[in-house]
């Protein structure tokens, strides 16, 4: 009886692997999810510095330094929006991930309770079933 409940159990131990696998691989992507998050604040608080210095420096500068200082910060806001569709993207994409970890967790949340359960059972038969001798 024995041997057979270790059987039931070392059956799904690689479940727990598993589990560690997609929690370290969450860990990993979150790193360069939140570095992009700082990049992003940096940007934007680096373009709206950029305009001030354009205010700034506008007022006593010669006109065609003041047109390429206006030309580069155009040029900075427009990288800034395609920064900031490509974060809004890539923060659905890793929803998306999330959502489809979630579910794999779930799956295997059910198919523990569904193994816990058949091992229940099989105990309960093993106890109050005996066989015969």
């Amino acid at each position: 009886m024995i041997i057979i409940l270790l059987f039931f159990f070392y059956n799904y131990m690689y479940m727990y692997f598993l589990y560690m696998f997609y929690y370290f691989m969450y860990m990993y992507m979150m790193m360069y999810y939140y570095l992009y998050i700082i990049n992003y604040l940096y940007f934007m608080w680096g373009s709206q510095l950029l305009f001030l210095m354009m205010i700034y420096y506008g007022t006593r500068m010669s006109s065609c330094l003041s047109f390429i200082i206006l030309i580069i910060w155009f040029l900075f806001n427009i990288y800034n929006l395609f920064y900031t569709i490509y974060y809004i993207v890539y923060t659905l994409y890793l929803l998306l991930i999330m959502l489809y970890y979630y579910n794999m967790f779930i799956d295997y949340i059910n198919t523990f309770i569904t193994c816990m359960t058949y091992m229940y059972l099989m105990v309960w038969l093993l106890i109050t079933h005996p066989t015969p001798t």
